[in-house]
């Protein structure tokens, strides 16, 4: 109940956040190829003037991960790609979804199933290598398919 009164107000401050910042215009899923002094340059050829930029934006994933994904389309990780969002979507204990138990992913390449989402940061990463690692030096039974 909590986490979706959390999703549900984050996601409020999301849009009451943007109608603030009218009249700026907010360009999404835009590739930028330039920045110049005077000029953003898009991958598309468009340009535009601009007196201050604001560029919010992330790395994709990387092509082993978008790969796995891939691969494991035929599998439960195909529905999980509705929250993991190109990141390897994982259960609790961090076992790719539709890995059969076998796959482990962590850090900014996966998105843990059952929380909202976690940040991409150093400090999360290092947590759940510190889990896993404990996790596997218990004699964790990769065979186990839950």
């Amino acid at each position: 109940m909590k986490d979706e009164a959390i999703r549900k107000l984050t996601r409020k401050i999301e849009i009451e956040g943007v109608q603030t910042l009218q009249p700026l215009e907010i360009l999404l899923n835009k590739l930028v190829s330039e920045v110049s002094a005077n000029y953003v340059y898009f991958k598309d050829g468009e340009k535009i003037p601009y007196g201050m930029a604001l560029w919010a934006a992330g790395i994709g994933p990387l092509p082993i991960t978008t790969s796995m994904v891939e691969s494991l389309d035929d599998t439960e990780q195909k529905e999980a790609q509705d929250f993991a969002r190109g990141r390897l979507g994982v259960d609790p204990w961090l076992r790719v979804i539709g890995g059969e138990g076998k796959v482990f992913a962590l850090g900014d390449c996966s998105c843990v199933s059952s929380t909202p989402m976690l940040p991409a940061t150093a400090q999360v990463a290092s947590q759940q290598g510190e889990f896993l690692g404990k996790l596997l030096s218990k004699d964790y039974c990769v065979d186990a398919k839950t």
